[in-house]
């Protein structure tokens, strides 16, 4: 009885291992400067945000939620349903922060 038995390459086994060390890699060097890039990047373009507003969601990509929604002269006095909690995805490459659309 002939039973087929998957055969792999070293060559396979060294690319595959390559690319699973590559992406738990860039995850963790995403934890550790991605936020901080990315609230840089709002504050740079008025945004206040929280750093617990900031999260990660994968290698190379992080979310930040902020209120927005309001366009006038005075926000403290905007009726409570024309403000509303808006998420944005970001793309952060060590230091380069492009937003997603």
């Amino acid at each position: 009885m002939n039973r087929w038995q998957p055969r792999f390459s070293l060559r396979a086994l060294l690319i595959a291992t390559a690319i699973v060390g590559l992406f738990f890699g860039l995850w963790e060097a995403t934890k550790r400067r991605g936020p901080a890039d990315v609230k840089s990047y709002l504050d740079r373009q008025d945004l206040r945000v929280e750093s617990e507003d900031i999260a990660v969601k994968g290698p190379l990509l992080l979310s930040a939620g902020y209120f927005g929604g309001y366009v006038g002269p005075d926000p403290l006095s905007a009726s409570p349903s024309s403000i509303y909690w808006q998420q944005h995805y970001y793309f952060w490459f060590f230091g380069y922060v492009v937003q997603v659309r």
